[in-house]
């Protein structure tokens, strides 16, 4: 049984973080198949750790430019641990069509729900909203990312800041 693009991706991502940070931890949640999609017991994919922080991540892969809130079932448990000092929670979203790779914390999709939207559009997500563009060149069909850059990720408490600036 072939794997799918998900699946895949998943698994690159896992690779490709080892690259990044070859001295670093990271951990694969073993999936619920129970067949359940909203029930998903675990809230993230991943658990990571790098210099001195703690990473909940969520994969996702999707076509078309724009990634439904309804896609995402971890929302409630990755957004209940955005308060914890030293961890970052969030999710990383592959768009295949699109060749682009953004990491999206949780406190992003909070705030994007917040102003009525119910998706994360790859053409204006980084034009007003916290979304890092992760460094990625395409290869046949995956894409060689770069996620160092997750390192330069913003606390908890300085994204909460950044759109509280936003709207003085």
């Amino acid at each position: 049984m072939a794997l799918n693009r998900g699946k895949q991706f998943e698994k690159l991502f896992m690779e490709q973080w080892h690259t990044a940070f070859p001295n670093s931890f990271i951990y694969r949640l073993k999936d619920d198949v129970s067949g359940y999609k909203f029930m998903a017991a675990n809230p993230a994919d991943f658990i990571c750790y790098v210099k001195g922080r703690i990473y909940l991540i969520e994969t996702k892969t999707i076509q078309g430019n724009t990634f439904p809130f309804s896609n995402l079932s971890q929302y409630d448990k990755l957004l209940s641990y955005s308060s914890i000092d030293g961890l970052v929670a969030g999710v990383i979203i592959w768009y295949t069509e699109r060749d682009k790779v953004f990491f999206v914390p949780i406190q992003t999709i909070k705030k994007l729900k917040e102003d009525g939207l119910k998706s994360v559009n790859v053409k204006t997500a980084l034009d007003s909203y916290y979304v890092l563009d992760i460094p990625s060149v395409k290869k046949r069909v995956f894409m060689n990312s770069d996620y160092t850059i997750l390192t330069s990720v913003l606390d908890n408490k300085e994204i909460e800041r950044y759109y509280e600036l936003r709207t003085i």
